[in-house]
């Protein structure tokens, strides 16, 4: 009973947070707006919870039993271990040999497969630990928590986006707040709730730096999320890098062609990836994609996923651009229709035959020449990059899922801004 009167008590704070910060606020809309999309988030996350407790029963090894359950052994050893516990929450002399019967414990702390990248194992954990010392390890709370940072997130987002879209508000709220896979997966306890978090943060923050204002506080802001998405998903990081460069360039170098400053930004990076130097020990793009694909075949045999698909082999820089255009497929439209299992794999082949034609729409829209911004731009940039990371890493459906839905805002944004205009257009005629 006092769990629930615990929760009960947060979910009105942040309502109360919600309804008078003005940063939640959206200009030509009602101020309730935001509150109604944190009830529907706080929905998506029980429904999440309810399919993994009760549908998807091996809490050992899904992602947001085994890192809250983790988080809550470090919770307890806290009290009855101090000095183990909050070693832990600091990362502080892990490696000493008495810390190790502890780590055997845990089931999402290790992870073998890193190549020099960072583990996101230990944050999600870390997050949910802190968590904790606010929620005493009762679940729900910690649902009404992500559902928060992932809510500023999107508004944050929603920020950068407005005054770029030529659409009425509701509809860029929309886009953002209610496409069905990102609402769903962001609202979990999960590590894509506070990774919306970052990206939001990320994204609002440059924009302010670029545009608006230059103070301490945004800077702050800005470090802070790029510390946070470079532990939690380093490689949603990567792919929003060389769409932040082509900003910058592209405000320095006044008067150029975005085009043109596109080509020459992004050719920048991508040589940069396939030849790093001495600046990546562990290898080059190419290298890190082929082993990766391989631990998720090797990890899919072991689990017995049932939604793995064939991708092809990634040997040399060649194979980057001719596999690219499976790759795309593979992150924005797959599972199809004919090939989902499940119901949380069928209502995704439905949202994404949605976003095949959509996608289709806005080609058809750009060859009627409509004017873009800087965002369409830097959007396409944060698209190529995610179908090329993970179109040639994961071969399991049911993992693009969720690996995509960092990619999905701006892969909305790029599709409807050119598509809108044009109807618009076309209603004046």
């Amino acid at each position: 009973m006092w769990p629930w009167i615990l929760f009960l008590g947060y979910f009105g704070l942040f309502i109360w947070i919600i309804n008078r910060v003005s940063f939640f606020r959206f200009s030509t809309l009602p101020k309730w707006i935001s509150a109604v999309l944190f009830c529907l988030k706080v929905g998506a996350g029980f429904a999440l919870y309810y399919i993994y407790t009760f549908y998807y029963t091996d809490h050992e090894h899904s992602d947001t039993w085994k890192y809250f359950n983790d988080a809550k052994s470090i919770y307890s050893w806290c009290f009855d271990q101090p000095e183990i516990g909050w070693r832990f929450l600091w990362g502080i002399d892990l490696n000493s040999p008495e810390v190790q019967p502890f780590i055997d414990q845990l089931h999402g702390w290790t992870n073998p497969y890193t190549y020099g990248l960072s583990h996101d194992g230990p944050t999600i954990v870390r997050i949910n630990l802190i968590m904790m010392f606010f929620s005493g390890g009762f679940y729900p709370i910690h649902i009404l928590f992500m559902c928060f940072l992932s809510l500023a997130g999107l508004r944050a987002l929603h920020r950068v986006f407005e005054s770029r879209m030529a659409a009425a508000p509701w509809i860029t709220v929309g886009l953002l707040f209610l496409a069905p896979s990102l609402l769903f997966w962001s609202s979990g306890v999960l590590k894509e709730a506070p990774l919306i978090g970052a990206l939001g943060f990320l994204w609002w923050s440059f924009d302010e730096l670029l545009h608006g204002k230059k103070t301490i506080l945004v800077f702050v802001k800005l470090l802070l999320a790029i510390y946070l998405m470079y532990w939690l998903k380093e490689y949603v990081l990567l792919c929003c890098l060389p769409a932040l460069f082509f900003l910058l360039i592209l405000k320095i170098g006044k008067g150029i062609k975005p085009l043109y400053v596109f080509l020459l930004t992004q050719s920048i990076v991508i040589l940069f990836a396939l030849h790093p130097g001495p600046f990546y020990s562990a290898g080059n793009l190419v290298y890190v994609l082929q082993k990766k694909q391989t631990d998720f075949y090797n990890v899919s045999n072991e689990m017995a996923a049932g939604s793995v698909i064939e991708l092809p082999t990634v040997k040399s820089d060649i194979d980057l651009l001719i596999h690219f255009p499976q790759a795309f497929a593979v992150t924005f439209f797959r599972p199809f229709m004919g090939e989902a299992n499940g119901a949380v794999a069928q209502l995704s082949a439905i949202e994404n035959s949605f976003y095949g034609l959509v996608f289709l729409l806005a080609l058809w829209s750009i060859g009627k020449r409509v004017k873009v911004s800087d965002m369409w731009w830097a959007s396409l940039s944060v698209i190529l990059f995610s179908a090329l990371i993970i179109g040639n890493s994961v071969p399991v459906l049911g993992a693009v899922v969720r690996y995509k839905i960092a990619a999905l805002p701006f892969f909305l944004f790029w599709c409807w801004s050119v598509i809108i205009p044009l109807w618009k257009k076309s209603a004046n005629h």
